[in-house]
């Protein structure tokens, strides 16, 4: 029987209708059993704290492309993921927020970039970073690209995450978005094709390994079917992960819908939250550069259990006639030791920046000796460390590479560079800053003890 142009038209209609369906569930978080008219968003959907009680920590939901802050996250009928954890234990010490960004199914002309910087008004807007010293990303499908590229994008927030928690993210592109981009422009859908034709994957991972962060990449995947294919296959969905990946028991939309807190997904999150716990509470990690100093010296029993995870981060220093000054980038916090006193004291740096300062606050050192630098010569000037410190004995350093760690009663920080001469911290030099009680600098066993000066 030959077929006609009104049933050829029917068959293309029908077969691109099954591909939109495929393209609905690349995320998402719409499952449709049959052709419905296109809804606009909702207005009541949006980025919210589901908790804000000043926690030092807090758990950050992002939503994949069609998705948004509601539906993601809700296994039907009204059991919504972020509010399960506010009865929690495990959870009792985070604030709770959701991510809610505009991915319209048409018309949407937002790259992941785009939704970067309009993300990164949105956390100063709502004190989501500069109000939590910790911050663990959830998220689902490209939201895991969006945190990725969040993270590269505005780095120093890096110094807050211990790890991200990705459901399905297609770290190598996804099939399903080649079918998607054939009836839509959509620049999301541009952006998670597979194959190595994809450069933008490829550079965003090139630049994440490229960066060292100790963040780390925990991983769970699909494993049922959407609609007879599975939307993020195993390689992709797993390819970036530092520990085993995850197979969970779901299609790409259920993956990120617990019904209880016995499911899966739900527990997977849990389990993670409570390594991080155990480690920062009874032990460094293994590979720490402070696991010997803080288990073989009388100092650890000064600075008590740590309260935040090894962090890398920037350090600046310089050294003076009597002194040194030491500058962690995650904080913004200037460390002053004072040599002859055995001392130290520690300062907010509010410089604009840590390498320029005013013209007008030029100095005139001695032969052989040099200005403060950048925030280094802003601490000096205001509050009169010129009479303690003396002047500089070299040009600062800026920006190389330490870690960092918060306990109870105290901070490491290290190591630090070679000293100008003998009387000087040597290379590998190990800080511990005491609240109360003197301080240890490992390797030479001075003692520095907290006291305001001058």
């Amino acid at each position: 029987m030959v077929s006609t142009p009104t049933q050829h038209l029917r068959t293309l209609a029908a077969f691109a209708t099954h591909l939109v369906k495929l393209e609905l569930n690349l995320v998402g978080c719409i499952k449709m059993p049959a052709v419905q008219p296109i809804q606009p968003p909702s207005t009541h959907k949006r980025s919210h704290y589901e908790r804000s009680e000043n926690k030092d920590r807090i758990i950050v939901f992002v939503h994949g492309i069609f998705g948004d802050s509601e539906n993601t996250w809700t296994c039907q009928p009204n059991t919504y993921w972020p509010g399960l954890l506010r009865s929690d234990e495990v959870f009792k010490d985070f604030d709770i927020y959701v991510v809610q960004y505009d991915t319209p199914l048409l018309g949407n002309r937002m790259s992941i970039d785009d939704i970067v910087n309009s993300l990164n008004e949105r956390f100063k807007h709502d004190e989501v970073l500069s109000k939590h010293r910790e911050v663990i990303f959830v998220a689902h499908s490209l939201g895991g690209l969006i945190v990725q590229r969040f993270l590269l994008t505005y780095r120093p927030s890096q110094y807050r995450v211990p790890f991200i928690y990705f459901y399905s993210t297609p770290e190598t592109g996804a099939q399903i978005a080649r079918l998607g981009s054939l009836f839509s422009r959509d620049p999301l859908l541009q952006q998670m094709l597979p194959g190595d034709q994809n450069l933008y994957l490829r550079n965003l991972e090139n630049e994440w390994r490229g960066a060292e962060f100790s963040i780390r990449r925990y991983c769970a995947y699909e494993k049922k079917d959407t609609d007879g294919a599975l939307i993020v296959d195993p390689l992709s969905g797993t390819r970036s992960c530092d520990s085993p990946a995850i197979a969970i028991n779901e299609d790409h939309q259920g993956i990120v819908k617990p019904c209880t807190t016995n499911d899966d997904s739900y527990i997977v999150l849990q389990n993670a939250i409570k390594g991080l716990q155990s480690e920062t509470n009874n032990r460094l990690p293994d590979q720490s550069p402070f696991t010997s100093f803080y288990e073989n010296t009388e100092t650890s029993k000064s600075l008590g259990p740590p309260q935040t995870f090894l962090k890398r981060t920037d350090l600046s220093e310089q050294f003076f006639e009597h002194g040194y000054m030491l500058w962690r980038h995650d904080r913004w916090k200037i460390y002053v030791l004072y040599y002859e006193k055995q001392r130290w004291n520690v300062y907010e740096d509010n410089a604009t920046s840590m390498v320029e300062t005013p013209k007008t606050w030029t100095l005139n050192p001695p032969k052989n000796r040099f200005e403060p630098e950048g925030g280094f010569k802003k601490i000096w000037i205001e509050e009169g460390l010129g009479k303690t410190l003396g002047w500089a004995v070299k040009k600062a350093r800026h920006g190389f590479g330490g870690y960092v760690q918060d306990f109870e009663k105290g901070v490491l920080i290290g190591p630090v560079s070679q000293g100008p001469s003998r009387e000087y911290p040597p290379s590998g030099f190990i800080y511990a800053f005491l609240e109360k009680g003197p301080s240890a600098a490992c390797e030479k066993g001075k003692q520095y003890e907290r006291v305001n000066y001058p």
